[in-house]
């Protein structure tokens, strides 16, 4: 028994999130860990840990680890987006196919195909509700150049946030120069594969599945700037 995990790595494991006085308008965000299989709730990771080594239905899930990071992220950085707009609408949405290519094993081209491809559609966001929050922007614009042009009327965009959206931008502009998205782009694709740290000569199932870490590790670093600057947001509002 491995007394290092916890119920988090369980596929019946959820992290609720309550808001107050109700979704529209929340003012106080309350959050608690769930278990489905028994109905249960814990409020500490001693109470996981406890649970998940006396428990005998406990399952681990694939993706546990980085992969379940990023949906808690997007979780965080859409509760901060509702408080800014005022309105209950997501800025980025995840779908049950997508949480799953993103956490399933990676053994070839094609699943880190597949991976880019997911990650390069979710910072694609909610433009029409990002452009309720930007005072002047072009038509042409997309999500991230929408959350730049936020930041920049806001006073907080930075150096860290200036990584981080190079950093979507860049996996966005690999996605569009890789089969089978788009016509490949063999130098174009490479020069970005190497700013992200990933090696597209990778031969090996084991090399495969460290470039889809380092990929997925950097997109959660970025999301993770970006939540803590819209929370920022949020709170002055």
């Amino acid at each position: 028994m491995n007394e290092d995990l916890d119920c988090r790595v369980c596929e019946y494991y959820e992290l609720v999130y309550d808001e107050y006085p109700s979704s529209d308008e929340p003012i106080i965000v309350h959050s608690f860990h769930k278990c489905s299989a028994f109905n249960k709730i814990y409020f500490s990771i001693s109470e996981l840990k406890e649970a998940y080594n006396s428990c005998p239905k406990k399952s681990i899930k694939v993706g546990y680890g980085i992969p379940n990071e990023i949906l808690n992220e997007i979780k965080l950085i859409n509760l901060s987006f509702r408080q800014l707009l005022g309105e209950r609408v997501d800025l980025v949405r995840v779908s049950p196919d997508q949480a799953t290519l993103m956490s399933s094993p990676c053994y070839s081209f094609v699943d880190f195909a597949h991976k880019i491809g997911v990650l390069a559609s979710l910072v694609e966001m909610n433009i029409e509700a990002l452009r309720k929050l930007v005072t002047n922007y072009e038509k042409d614009w997309k999500g991230l150049k929408l959350l730049e042009a936020l930041f920049k009327e806001k006073g907080k965009y930075n150096d860290e946030i200036e990584r981080a959206l190079n950093i979507l931008r860049d996996i966005v502009t690999l996605r569009n120069k890789i089969p089978p998205y788009h016509p490949p782009s063999e130098k174009e694709a490479l020069d970005v594969s190497k700013r992200l740290g990933v090696q597209l000569t990778a031969t090996s199932q084991p090399e495969w599945q460290k470039n889809a870490d380092i990929l997925l590790q950097k997109f959660l670093l970025a999301l993770r700037t970006l939540r803590s600057a819209l929370s920022d947001l949020a709170m002055e509002s």
